[in-house]
């Protein structure tokens, strides 16, 4: 202990002789100095008030050494999770422009565009921690570094900082417009672009404070040695606040779908199984509240470096984790085409309509979203690529009273008669985040349909171009094929 004591800064020195001098601990007794607890609180809170912060580390690490204190570096286990996050991430993203471009060939929408620019930002956040807060000590105790370490290390956290806000925005619109498209009613769609347009204006305001959090903004890296003049605002207070309103923001998102899912007309058991097709979101939310959990304990910190690491890993896990959930949809689109008899195996005991047929007969079912004047509107809306709407794509004439014609028109491949039919339900069916719902339509006559494929009464006709279907999904008497 002599030896250390000749290494040490005057004021650590003081501070050690003053704790001595309280007789808790004896100079010669360097066990009790090194683990009693009351020992170590005194000689800390002197250090603090009394040796600049460079002068505060150094003696940290000299007493921690004189101690034989375990050196601690988590840093290779960030980098694993990490890594195969953004790994799961990059193929989730893939698969989604992929099948969008390749398979349905259909233009880019606006949730595209946006969880695109999310994957991008999550890869260069990966690349700045790689690069930046990795080699200068993330995950380390903070006196085990440089002075240099230290300040590199605040500056490529800074940079993390504000493209962490600019990931949860991107990723909550991303997931809002793709809302936006699957709800068509009407105000759904005024509160999604209220939602939207708040959550825009929310994103903005934290970047922008973010970047002017501190003046200069090199205050951001320099403050801690206490050497540089400036001035921040209270930058625990807008963390925290950033973390509970994204939550709420979470909350909210959850809720709308749910919301829409309860007109549905089925059983509560049901309902809740679609329900948790949405609820998957639910895991971001949880995510979030662990990682404000653990800016709860930084914000307390005087070892930034190792306590920083649990921020920086829920971080990336809750970005890339609500990049994988925005693509789970198109995922199994993916899945579908590639799996198609397991995945409508798997579909036909869940299609739920919002009103129920009347009568019991033939029963169409179609996947475009193609309407023509005088088509019944209803149910889910697409714009593209047959893409989860309550559209249908029929356009019935008639029936009218005592009339015996009525035409039911398709895009499925199939060829229309209109020499009149039996009288049953069109169901309109159209998969929602793999959910199928249906929008029936009781008519007086069906069409009949001359289709490519006829197997113990189930009708079905692919359009191998549009990958539409039309499939015959109930049927009570035999039907006959025309003639061709």
């Amino acid at each position: 202990m002599g030896d250390m004591l000749m290494v040490l800064p005057q004021c650590a020195v003081n501070c050690l002789v003053g704790a001595y001098s309280e007789g808790i601990c004896l100079l010669s007794d360097p066990t009790c100095s090194c683990t009693n607890v009351e020992f170590q609180q005194i000689v800390t809170s002197c250090v603090s008030g009394n040796c600049t912060t460079t002068e505060a580390l150094f003696t940290k690490n000299i007493t921690s050494v004189g101690c034989d204190a375990p050196i601690r570096d988590r840093v290779n286990k960030h980098t694993v999770i990490v890594s195969v996050l953004v790994g799961i991430c990059t193929v989730a993203v893939s698969v989604r422009l992929g099948y969008r471009l390749l398979v349905a060939k259909s233009s880019l929408g606006l949730d595209d565009w946006c969880i695109t620019a999310a994957f991008l930002c999550s890869i260069a956040s990966h690349i700045v921690t790689e690069t930046g807060t990795v080699p200068n000590g993330l995950g380390k105790d903070i006196w085990k570094l440089s002075s240099r370490q230290i300040t590199d290390f605040l500056y490529y956290f800074w940079i993390m900082a504000w493209i962490y806000f600019l990931e949860i925005v991107i990723t909550k619109l991303s997931i809002q417009f793709f809302f936006l498209r699957i709800f068509p009613s009407q105000l759904a769609q005024r509160l999604l672009w209220a939602t939207i347009a708040f959550t825009t204006l929310w994103g903005a305001a934290f970047f922008a404070g973010c970047l002017g959090q501190c003046t200069p903004v090199s205050y951001n890296w320099t403050k801690w040695a206490g050497l540089h003049e400036g001035k921040c605002i209270n930058i625990t207070a807008f963390t925290w606040t950033h973390a509970v309103t994204s939550i709420a923001i979470d909350i909210w998102m959850l809720a709308l779908p749910i919301w829409q899912i309860k007109d549905l007309q089925m059983c509560l058991k049901k309902k809740i199984g679609v329900g948790l097709m949405f609820f998957v979101g639910t895991f971001v939310t949880v995510i979030s509240i662990v990682r404000l959990h653990s800016l709860i304990i930084f914000s307390s910190s005087s070892n930034i470096t190792y306590d920083y690491f649990d921020v920086s890993i829920w971080s990336s896990i809750e970005v890339t984790i609500g990049i994988i959930c925005a693509c789970m949809p198109t995922i199994r689109q993916a899945l579908g085409k590639l799996f198609p008899a397991i995945m409508r195996g798997s579909s036909a005991q869940k299609t739920y309509g919002r009103s129920k047929a009347t009568k019991s007969g033939y029963v169409f079912s179609g996947s475009n979203s193609r309407s023509t004047p005088g088509a019944q509107r209803g149910g889910l809306h697409s714009d593209r690529d047959g893409d989860y709407g309550l559209h249908p794509s029929y356009r019935l004439e008639g029936p009218t009273a005592g009339s015996a014609h009525a035409v039911v028109e398709t895009w499925h491949g199939g060829r229309q008669s209109d020499n009149g039919g039996k009288s049953g339900v069109v169901r309109h069916e159209r998969e929602l985040s793999g959910i199928v719902v249906v929008q029936e339509r009781s008519v007086h006559n069906v069409s009949q349909y001359e289709l490519d494929d006829i197997v113990d009464g189930d009708v079905e006709s692919r359009n191998s171009d549009r990958g539409d279907e039309a499939t015959l999904v109930e049927m009570k008497s035999p039907l006959e094929r025309p003639q061709r």
